[in-house]
């Protein structure tokens, strides 16, 4: 695992990134509402593009992503639940 991996700074990469896909996805939703497809459409391929990115910021172990897509769908999980207290999302994740 590299140094940045280590540091925690990939996954609040990672968070950063599943946070602002979700926002574009709720952004392309509210575009269908208006009518307009064909932007809502590219919206949705950037968000993807968003979550693909995400994944490659989870630690890599061996010759493959270990638990890659598990710790995405942890961080989308995570960050669809509203905060009960400051620095809920922090203490889950172990920072300190």
């Amino acid at each position: 695992m590299s140094d940045l991996e280590h540091s925690g700074t990939a996954r609040a990469h990672a968070s950063d990134l599943v946070r602002n896909a979700r926002d574009n996805k709720r952004a392309a939703r509210e575009l269908d509402h208006l009518n307009q497809p064909e932007l809502a459409n590219d919206l949705r391929k950037f968000a993807d593009n968003q979550l693909r990115m995400a994944r490659m910021w989870l630690p890599r172990r061996g010759n493959g992503y270990f638990g890659g897509v598990w710790q995405l769908r942890m961080l989308q999980g995570r960050l669809s639940k509203p905060l009960s207290a400051s620095g809920t999302l922090k203490r889950e994740w172990g920072a300190r």
